[in-house]
């Protein structure tokens, strides 16, 4: 169980615009396309395999000097998709793309079975292929993720033998090794026949790693280089010599990103926002705000699944899927009678959807627009923090969770009292999460994101720890201010 967990129990347009601008960057490539496996030849389609003509010795061939026959050559038709890219220092780069690719960016895979079904090696694979796709989401914003029982697959990894009804039959020991298709399929198959290496070694078995990464470089929407050194090489013996790689080659790392772009580069300045506060403490101007610019009071989710946002007087509910135009920010105490402006924090409870809103020693609860009874209440006595930056329902109990400061509370709304052991530092529970936040709110597709400075990060629940490619510009991808809602639907 989770730390977290047991805490709780027991207790994208400037970014898009950097990832298109190519005119930047070393390389010009294009991407030839095709609707139908005919276009790519008799014995081709979308798919890609590890094909034997020869022994394999480790390194080089000695018996064979001819490089059309070499050991080991992917059978994928290099014709359709070559592509030929040059650097500014007018080196070649060669590698090809598939026109398609996933059309989203977190990916969960399934790993079926393990070879001639030897469970014992069951955590060998899994560790074997969690390497392999190491190499290619550290080079990209791609994220990858084990579906767990009962989870939907994105994309799954067999080891079959012979003829598995995909049109594309493995033939036994040698000859073919594995196959993969691309996106939006991108499944990975192992010949169950062939005697795999499940770890690092120097043995005549078949490389499970470095040939899952080739793989998976195709079920990703890739083909295959010229480069000495890339992984996608066609030929086996030439990736072998750099099977204890730890990373993807520079012609790799061109290639997947030429697909789905990097991981925008954080400014400098912005490791400063995780140890500065940047909320002002001391209200602001009596001016209409603009929906687009932080920092922000207050987000939380409302009992409508309406996302409000509150600053200084006003507040404003985010566009819903396929609005246009930007919220128009209203008047607090026009919504909730009785409301100061410029609170501190907001939640709703998961348990009673009643609103709970901070601000400085006070605390008001709302049925909807109506101020309950004995409402506002001291938090003499109750643990909480006074001026609080944030506050959210989180964890397996959805618990309310207050923020302030570099530590963060556990409070109970029915007995009004913070759970003994709090507060605790953000830092060794939420790891990657700014001090000092604006706000915080876990959202109706039930992510966690935190909200600093214009700025934001998304929460990776299972992993304990904020997502790759973040903090990311609110403006762009929250409010509707020169981009769209990505992040809240589809991205």
């Amino acid at each position: 169980m989770r730390p977290l967990d047991v805490l709780l129990i027991i207790g994208l347009l400037a970014w898009e615009l950097a990832v298109a601008d190519t005119s930047s960057r070393d390389s010009i490539y294009e991407v030839t396309e095709w609707n139908s496996p005919n276009e790519i030849g008799e014995n081709q389609t979308n798919s890609a395999s590890w094909m034997d003509t020869g022994p394999v010795a480790g390194g080089a061939d000695d018996t064979e000097s001819d490089d059309d026959l070499d050991d080991l050559v992917c059978g994928f038709d290099d014709s359709v998709l070559d592509v030929t890219t040059h650097g500014s220092s007018g080196r070649v780069k060669r590698y090809s793309l598939y026109a398609n690719k996933w059309k989203k960016k977190h990916l969960y895979y399934r790993i079926e079975n393990s070879p001639h079904n030897n469970e014992a090696e069951k955590y060998r694979v899994q560790n074997t292929v969690a390497r392999a796709i190491k190499l290619w989401s550290d080079a990209s914003p791609l994220t990858f993720y084990e579906a767990k029982d009962g989870q939907k697959a994105d994309f799954l990894v067999k080891f079959i033998k012979g003829d598995h009804n995909d049109g594309y039959p493995f033939d036994g020991e040698g000859g073919i090794y594995a196959h993969a298709f691309f996106p939006q399929d991108g499944d990975v198959h192992f010949d169950n026949d062939e005697v795999w290496a499940l770890k690092q070694e120097n043995s005549p078995k078949k490389d499970l790693f470095i040939i899952a990464a080739h793989e998976l470089g195709h079920s990703l929407g890739l083909g295959h280089s010229k480069v000495d050194g890339a992984v996608m090489r066609p030929k086996y013996r030439d990736i072998m010599k750099h099977k204890d790689i730890e990373k993807l080659s520079s012609d790799d790392t061109a290639a997947i990103q030429a697909v789905y772009g990097p991981c925008p580069k954080v400014e400098y300045w912005l490791k400063d926002l995780l140890i500065r506060r940047t909320k002002p403490r001391s209200p602001t101007n009596r001016r209409r705000p603009s929906t687009c610019s932080g920092p922000f009071d207050a987000m939380f989710m409302g009992p409508d699944m309406r996302t409000y946002v509150m600053r200084g007087r006003y507040y404003w509910k985010l566009n819903e899927e396929q609005m246009i135009g930007r919220p128009q920010p209203l008047l607090i105490k026009h919504r909730w009678p009785g409301l100061p402006g410029n609170v501190n924090a907001a939640v709703t409870s998961y348990y009673t959807k009643r609103t709970y809103f901070f601000k400085g020693d006070r605390l008001w609860r709302y049925n909807d627009n109506i101020l309950d009874s004995n409402f506002p209440i001291k938090i003499k006595g109750t643990g909480l923090p006074k001026n609080p930056d944030a506050a959210l329902v989180w964890g397996p109990k959805n618990r309310i969770v207050i923020f302030r400061g570099k530590k963060f509370w556990v409070w109970n709304e029915f007995t009004k009292r913070v759970d003994m052991g709090f507060p605790k530092l953000i830092r060794k529970y939420w790891h990657g999460v700014p001090n000092h936040l604006d706000t915080a709110l876990r959202w109706k597709n039930s992510i966690t994101y935190f909200f600093k400075s214009g700025y934001y990060w998304k929460f990776e629940d299972d992993l304990e720890k904020t997502a790759k490619c973040y903090p990311r510009p609110v403006a762009l991808y929250w409010s509707s201010c020169g981009g769209t809602s990505l992040e809240r639907y589809g991205t």
